[in-house]
C-alpha cells in the first residue's frame, strides 16, 4: 500500500510503503527511544501527513509489531492446511520455521523490530498481547488434533513451547551477524521435534 503519487517540491524523499515507513519509525526508535519519538517525528522522517501516518498505524506499538496480522493469518492457514495423518509436532516443526517468508528489506525492518521489542522496556508489555494471538493459532490446532479444548492443559503447553522457540530463536539472530532467521528457526524446531537429543 502506497500513497498515490502527488508532485512533490523540495524537501525530504516520501517513504513509499508501508513497510519503508514501519523502517523511518523503528529507526527513529532505535535511535531516540520509543517515548521520546513521537508520531509527528516520524511522519516528518517519512515525508509523509501526520493522517496518513495515523492511517496505516494507529500507534507507535502498531508500528512496532508491523506485518504481525498478516503472519498470524499465514500461520493459521497454513495449520488448517496441514496433512492429517502427519504427526501434530511434526506439522508445527515444518511449518514455523516458514514463518518468515520475506525479502531483504522486509528481514531488514525485522531485525529492527526484535532488537526494539527485546531491547526497549517500554514496548515489551505489548509482547503477551501478540503471544497470546498466536499461542491461541497453535493451541486451537493442536486441540484440535487432540479432541480437547485450546485451553486445556496439553494444547497450551505446546502452544507456549513453540512460541518460546520461535522467539528465542528470532532474538538471536537478530544481535547474530547472520542475513537470514530461517537456519536458527529451523535449528531450534529441530532441537525440539527431536527432544532435543544430538544423535539423527
Amino acid at each position: 500500500m502506497s500513497e498515490e503519487p502527488q508532485k512533490r517540491g523540495r524537501g525530504r524523499p516520501r517513504a513509499a510503503s508501508e513497510t519503508a515507513i514501519a523502517a523511518v519509525g523503528l529507526r527513529l526508535i532505535l535511535e531516540n527511544g520509543f517515548d521520546e519519538t513521537t508520531m509527528d517525528d516520524i511522519a516528518a522522517a517519512a515525508g509523509i501527513s501526520r493522517p496518513t501516518l495515523f492511517r496505516w498505524f494507529p500507534s507507535k506499538s502498531s508500528l512496532v509489531w508491523h506485518g504481525s496480522q498478516r503472519d498470524a493469518s499465514w500461520l493459521r492457514e497454513k495449520l488448517s492446511a496441514a496433512p492429517p495423518d502427519r504427526g501434530t509436532m511434526d506439522v508445527l516443526c515444518d511449518v514455523l520455521p516458514e514463518l518468515i517468508h520475506s525479502d531483504d528489506s522486509e528481514l531488514t525492518l525485522l531485525r529492527s523490530q526484535v532488537t526494539v521489542i527485546t531491547s526497549i522496556p517500554a514496548v515489551q508489555g505489548h509482547t503477551d498481547e501478540k503471544m497470546a494471538e498466536f499461542t491461541l493459532i497453535v493451541a486451537e490446532f493442536v486441540a484440535g488434533r487432540l479432541g480437547l479444548q485450546a485451553d486445556d492443559l496439553l494444547p497450551q503447553v505446546a502452544s507456549r513451547t513453540v512460541w518460546a522457540a520461535s522467539w528465542t530463536a528470532l532474538a538471536l539472530w537478530a544481535a547474530s551477524d547472520d542475513d537470514h532467521p530461517e537456519p536458527w528457526l529451523s535449528r531450534a524446531f529441530e532441537g525440539l521435534r527431536r527432544g532435543f537429543r544430538t544423535e539423527p
